[in-house]
């Protein structure tokens, strides 16, 4: 079994929310094609699995997908503020093999100044307690939402 058009749509408009395109950067969203193919290569052993899921948990898929972006990511913000300390299994199923279809794509390698492909055979030389590599990503802004109690 594999997912519907619509299942399809749907997860790629959950794709785009939760890895939005940053056309400064020049980092493409979760949605772009390439990173979406391989991701739906990732799921699709568990297709009838995620294809359960989106239908109990985001039932009414033509009317989730006909809403704007606002709408769908306001519908959507009570499980992504709420994930990971509540459970949504599909973001937690759906999460990691989203981020690695995404830090595959050469165009994220090559902004953070990687070669394109994988890092076999040559490797990356690193050195151990050489905490300045996480310099870039410390000086960002929050790229998350947080909760407010």
């Amino acid at each position: 079994m594999s997912l519907t058009e619509q299942e399809q749509q749907l997860l790629k408009r959950l794709c785009r929310l939760l890895l939005p395109a940053d056309p400064f950067m020049g980092l493409p969203g979760g949605d772009e094609q390439e990173i979406f193919g391989r991701l739906l290569n990732r799921l699709a052993p568990r297709a009838d699995w995620f294809s359960k899921l989106l239908q109990s948990q985001y039932s009414m898929h033509d009317r989730l997908l006909s809403m704007s972006d606002e709408d769908f990511e306001a519908r959507c913000a009570a499980s992504l503020r709420a994930w990971p300390s509540k459970s949504d299994d599909l973001l937690a199923r759906l999460i990691t093999p989203l981020l690695q279809s995404y830090y595959e794509d050469y165009r994220v390698q090559t902004v953070y100044q990687r070669r394109p492909g994988a890092p076999f055979p040559e490797g990356y030389t690193v050195i151990q307690g050489d905490w300045s590599l996480l310099d870039d990503v410390k000086s960002r802004p929050s790229i998350y939402r947080q909760v407010r109690s």
